[in-house]
């Protein structure tokens, strides 16, 4: 067993590096056999298609995206606000080229597989699951009462997919240094949604958690399927 999961884990290390590289598209099966050093049956004893090895790799490396997420929330002393969650969601994002790549829906690195599967993270579901984290933290007084969650988490979304595409579009030099990115974004998001009431920012930490593990263990279900 210890062997069989040490073998998928080269074939996945494989996969990232091959599709991060050259896109989905141009990254055949046998190239990542061949860079894992194991023969394309091999691949095929873990994985029942391309497409399953992509979903897998996307799977773990939603989960180190979120543990990296997560590990920068705990860490501030500031964290537990809304404008928090979002600083370190893009921290953890950049961080990684692949999620920033899923994030952006980029279509040079994800290729066919937007067109073959229902996808594992699409836009919409990032949206709901943000509006969902914001009602939570409407319910311990973290986000103000006003906001309208759907509403709130699109304008977020469209924010979060700009900065983390800008360099995209212009030059380097032209970018802002990106922490000082992280924390205007954070501070911005705060200053319109965070409320004028005392609240307990361990709670808002609580309240994140709660929904991350939410959504992992559904994400877990739908796998198992």
């Amino acid at each position: 067993m210890a062997g069989s999961d040490e073998r998928e884990t080269r074939i996945l290390d494989a996969a990232l590096e091959l599709i991060t590289h050259y896109g989905y598209d141009r990254t055949p099966v046998s190239e990542i056999a061949e860079k894992a050093g194991v023969s394309k049956g091999a691949i095929y004893l873990h994985f029942e298609s391309k497409t399953a090895l992509f979903e897998a790799l996307l799977n773990r490396e939603m989960n180190a995206y979120a543990d990296d997420w997560i590990k920068r929330l705990e860490a501030d002393p500031e964290g537990g606000t809304i404008g928090s969650v979002y600083k370190h969601t893009l921290g953890a994002v950049n961080a990684n080229r692949f999620m920033r790549a899923i994030f952006n829906q980029d279509r040079r690195m994800l290729g066919k597989y937007l067109n073959e599967t229902d996808q594992m993270f699409n836009l919409k579901t990032a949206i709901e699951a943000r509006a969902t984290l914001i009602r939570r933290l409407q319910e311990v007084k973290a986000v103000r009462a006003d906001a309208d969650p759907y509403v709130v988490s699109y304008l977020i979304s469209v924010l979060v997919s700009g900065i983390t595409s800008m360099d995209a579009i212009m030059p380097e030099e032209d970018i802002p240094p990106f922490d000082d990115l992280l924390m205007t974004f954070g501070h911005m998001v705060d200053s319109y949604l965070t409320t004028d009431d005392e609240y307990d920012r361990e709670m808002g930490k609580q309240v994140i958690r709660e929904v991350v593990n939410q959504y992992r263990r559904a994400s877990t279900e739908v796998d198992s399927e």
